[in-house]
């Protein structure tokens, strides 16, 4: 079973292992990971080149306990993918929850001038749930 749910609007949650988003035509994207559980080198290559292939220039922000190997391993595939354009894939680190959840409630109330979709991307539900109940 899928899963993925539509929080708001333009903001869906999406469990890492099961769930599936499609890009939406005409739409821009920002993605954000909460990665507690993953770690398998691997696996998260595989989830960049697709994330990285699909959506093309958009930006990746990872927070939990293993945010730093997967920033590491998109910013890898970003420059296999785009050799020549770093600035094509911008991935972000945040050290904490609340700046992790700041950040994603401060991209939620911008206004943007071409349709923006937001991925709330986890492997940690407990985390998702809190992160969630930050920014409503």
């Amino acid at each position: 079973m899928d899963r993925c749910e539509k929080l708001r609007d333009n903001l869906y949650g999406v469990e890492l292992l099961t769930g599936s988003i499609t890009p939406v035509k005409e739409h821009i994207a920002q993605i954000f990971y909460i990665v507690n559980n993953t770690d398998n080198s691997e696996f998260i290559g595989n989830e960049a080149l697709q994330m990285i292939t699909q959506f093309g220039k958009t930006e990746y922000n990872f927070c939990g306990r293993h945010s730093e190997l997967w920033q590491r391993i998109f910013n890898d595939t970003a420059l296999k993918i785009y050799p020549t354009d770093s600035e094509k894939v911008i991935t972000r680190k945040y050290e904490s929850t609340e700046k992790f959840a700041d950040e994603l409630s401060s991209v939620l109330q911008e206004r943007y001038f071409v349709p923006t979709d937001f991925y709330l991307i986890y492997d940690d539900e407990e985390m998702y749930r809190q992160v969630v109940g930050m920014t409503e």
